[in-house]
């Protein structure tokens, strides 16, 4: 199942917040604490098999 509000922001054309938190990817995590990264429009959106969570690409920041 995938998240609802991923899903309607993706047909609606309309951003999501990207909100990051330590001990994640250490690629994009920040050290310590959350990390606010922007507002992204989203591309694409699927179920990835084997977790509850979704996942989206985006092409960048659009605002």
């Amino acid at each position: 199942m995938l998240n609802a509000a991923l899903s309607l922001n993706h047909d609606r054309r309309r951003p999501v917040r990207v909100i990051r938190r330590a001990n994640g990817d250490p690629t994009f995590s920040p050290d310590w604490g959350y990390r606010y990264d922007g507002l992204f429009n989203v591309d694409d959106y699927w179920q990835e098999a084997g977790t509850s969570r979704p996942a989206f690409r985006s092409g960048g920041s659009d605002w």
